[in-house]
């Protein structure tokens, strides 16, 4: 198995159209603008204008990610193997496809997210700083085999793999930390408590005791108690 690194410009424009209004919306428009001009200090605030300003530079600031690019993938290839050998020690669970593909994002500052629609795709802002862009790739690929799990054990998603939210989804993100926090690599030191969504701190104190060893077990108890959840 091995991770195809790639550009794609459309994509980096897909994603600010996808994400960033309703970012805005969540982070608040102060909070996103710091995290934006981090990166880009010229950005302007309207996300229209926001997105104009990356259609007409997205070609320069895509090769000005080479040296973060160059890296980023140094540091994936020396735990490669193990990170696709070990997910599957700790799910019970195979890895749907052969090879997955990770998309260098210039415009997706947050850090990363995953392609449920393109099913092998991950996209990552590899000049992140604020977080650890290997570790997001961690998080991302987690969340992939997540929902291969789901769709293994039969459980019935809907779109919420597809629209990032729904009780399903904030089990994602606290599953996600069961696998990281499993993995023996090296320099990695996963925290999975410091990881929690301060949203998800309630269900992850009642969930998080699921927890003993067996994966599967864990998913079928899990999404018993979110299902309860009003």
């Amino acid at each position: 198995m091995k991770m195809i690194f790639f550009t794609d410009e459309k994509l980096d424009l897909y994603l600010i159209d996808k994400f960033f209004g309703r970012a805005m919306e969540v982070f608040g428009k102060e909070k996103f603008l710091s995290l934006l001009r981090m990166y880009y200090p010229d950005s302007p605030e309207n996300v229209n204008e926001i997105r104009k300003f990356f259609e007409g530079n997205v070609k320069e600031f895509t090769r000005k990610m080479d040296k973060d690019i160059e890296k980023l993938k140094s540091r994936w290839l020396a735990v490669e193997k193990e990170f696709f050998d070990q997910v599957p020690k700790i799910t019970g669970f195979d890895w749907k496809f052969k090879d997955y593909k990770c998309h260098l994002s210039s415009t997706f500052v947050f850090g990363g997210c995953y392609h449920c629609d393109l099913g092998n795709v991950i996209s990552i802002f590899p000049s992140a700083k604020h977080a650890d862009p290997l570790e997001t790739i961690f998080h991302e690929m987690g969340h992939l085999h997540f929902w291969e799990v789901l769709e293994k054990m039969g459980i019935e998603t809907g779109n919420q793999k597809f629209v990032a939210e729904g009780k399903l989804w904030d089990l994602s993100e606290m599953s996600v930390g069961i696998i990281l926090q499993g993995l023996k690599l090296q320099e990695y030191n996963y925290i999975l408590e410091s990881h929690i969504y301060p949203q998800h701190r309630n269900s992850w104190k009642k969930i998080k005791n699921f927890w003993k060893g067996d994966f599967k077990e864990f998913i079928l108890k899990s999404v018993a108690f979110m299902e309860k959840q009003s």
